[in-house]
């Protein structure tokens, strides 16, 4: 009997171990195996990712990852550049040493810096002479100006600087483009501004030769750099001219305390920053007046709606400016090409903007 008994817990222990190990695999294969996968994954991620790493420490970025990582709006620019430049780009971010590549692009960063500093002299001094203008002021590459500062120098440093009384207001003309096969580039343009003025004979004299000797371009020809880092403000020597003039009186120059008077042109040559730019601006005064004329029809019609409407008032009066400044505006003709006309108006756009937001607050 001891037999038989010893037999039966023999076979009990082997069932039992057979349970064990077959519940063993069955909880390997349904928890053990799909974690051991995922781990293994995982590990493969991760080398693949040190290896990036390694690579990016050693060599850089690649050249097929920074549109990706440039596409953002502040960086367009450089994106551009590059874009406009594979090859150059590829050869000039391929790291040529043993250093990792942080420290060997840091080097070539310190290198360039007296190169830099030649091309914003260089850039400062035609500035100087020939200035970008940007109506918009929506340039990222370097100094611009806009037509308030024409208007600003030729107030300081002509009327009263030789104490000419101008009669009429001072406003500037469509601006004129260089053409192909003209001897003015295509990316050169010029204002004109007529004066009517009174004077002395003495101070037309001196006018003349102030005029006469602005534009020197002999600091182009200047190959130094100034060990101060001292660079020509922009518009410092603005190239100008007197495209006409016509005088009341006779000229006198041995009575220079005489009065007189006349008409003249001046004549300012500027660079563009963007040959689109008049275009940039009169598609998006336009955006800007259906955008702001929706909101105030809506805003309005909101409000008179209401029993109790303590705005109604004041957007009845910004309701009525937008409505005569419309009107204003459609009533001119020929100003899809003038700069100025398209500046003012995009002035007088932004007032009333602020006047409706200062409304519906």
């Amino acid at each position: 009997m001891s037999t038989k008994n010893q037999r039966e817990e023999l076979v009990h222990s082997l069932m039992w171990q057979a349970t064990t190990i077959i519940f063993v695999i069955i909880i390997s294969w349904f928890y053990i195996l799909p974690k051991y996968v995922a781990l293994t994954d995982s590990i493969d991620k991760t080398n693949t990712l040190i290896k990036e790493y390694q690579d990016t420490y050693k060599n850089g970025i690649l050249y097929t990852k920074l549109d990706g990582m440039l596409s953002s709006k502040w960086k367009v620019e450089l994106l551009s550049i590059i874009q406009s430049a594979p090859k150059e780009t590829q050869v000039v971010i391929k790291n040529i040493s043993w250093e990792p590549y942080l420290d060997w692009i840091n080097s070539e960063i310190n290198k360039s810096s007296t190169d830099e500093i030649k091309l914003s002299t260089k850039r400062a001094r035609l500035n100087s002479i020939l200035p970008t203008l940007n109506p918009i002021n929506n340039n990222l590459i370097q100094e611009t100006i806009n037509l308030k500062k024409y208007i600003s120098f030729i107030e300081i440093n002509i009327l009263k600087q030789f104490w000419i009384e101008s009669i009429t207001p001072l406003g500037l003309q469509w601006i004129r483009y260089g053409k192909k096969w003209w001897t003015i580039p295509e990316s050169v343009g010029s204002i004109d501004t007529d004066i009517t003025f009174k004077t002395t004979n003495g101070q037309i004299y001196k006018m003349i030769n102030y005029i006469n000797g602005l534009g020197k371009y002999d600091i182009l020809n200047d190959t130094n750099i100034s060990s101060s880092g001292w660079n020509p403000s922009i518009m410092s020597n603005p190239l100008v001219m007197i495209d006409s003039f016509s005088l009341n009186w006779p000229f006198n120059p041995n009575k220079p305390n005489d009065e007189n008077g006349g008409n003249m042109t001046i004549r300012f040559y500027i660079r563009w920053s963007s040959p689109d730019d008049i275009v940039f601006l009169s598609e998006n005064l336009k955006s800007r007046k259906e955008t702001l004329g929706k909101k105030i029809s809506t805003t309005l019609d909101a409000c008179i709606g209401e029993l109790t409407c303590p705005r109604k008032k004041d957007l009845e009066i910004v309701s009525r400016k937008f409505l005569e400044y419309t009107r204003a505006i459609d009533s001119k003709i020929n100003i899809k090409d003038d700069i100025y006309a398209l500046s003012s108006e995009l002035d007088a756009i932004i007032a009333i903007e602020k006047e409706f937001i200062n409304v519906t607050r």
